[in-house]
C-alpha cells in the first residue's frame, strides 16, 4: 500500500475520488479497527511481535498518506506526445465549425506542445544540477 501511494500514484488516485480518501481515512483514523485482539493466541510473544510490526508498518502508512495527500509525490513527466496530432497551422480554429472531438484534439495538440517543451526543459535543468 505505502508503495502504491508514494510510487504508483496512489495519492493521485485517492484525491480524485473522495469516497476513497473517506473510506481509507475513516479506517486508518477508528482506533477501534486496529486495537489487539482478544484471544490467548496473543499471549505467545511471537504473535506480539508481528501484532508490534503490523502496528508499526500501519502508523507508517498513516504518515505517508498524511504527507502524500496533502502533496503527492511528483511523478516522472513525460513529454505527451500524440500520435493522432496532426499541423494545425498558425491560425486558430473556426470555433462555429468545428466538432467537440476536433476542439478536444486542438486543445490536446496545444497542451503536448507546451508542456513537451517545459518538460523537456526541465528535465535538461535537472541533468545540468
Amino acid at each position: 500500500m505505502n508503495e502504491w501511494m508514494v510510487q504508483g500514484g496512489g495519492a493521485q488516485d485517492i484525491l480524485d475520488d473522495a469516497s476513497v480518501y473517506n473510506g481509507i481515512w475513516s479506517f486508518l483514523d477508528n482506533s477501534s479497527q486496529h486495537a489487539p485482539p482478544t484471544s490467548p493466541a496473543f499471549d505467545n510473544f511471537t504473535v506480539q511481535q508481528a501484532w508490534s510490526a503490523c502496528e508499526q508498518r500501519r502508523k507508517s502508512y498513516v504518515s505517508s498518506f498524511v504527507a502524500q495527500t496533502m502533496r503527492p509525490t511528483s511523478r516522472g513527466v513525460s513529454p505527451v506526445r500524440n500520435v493522432r496530432t496532426q499541423d494545425m497551422g498558425r491560425d486558430p480554429p473556426d470555433i462555429d465549425r468545428i466538432d467537440a472531438e476536433q476542439l478536444v484534439e486542438t486543445f490536446d495538440a496545444m497542451a503536448a506542445a507546451a508542456f513537451g517543451n517545459i518538460s523537456e526543459e526541465v528535465c535538461m535543468f535537472q541533468t545540468l544540477n
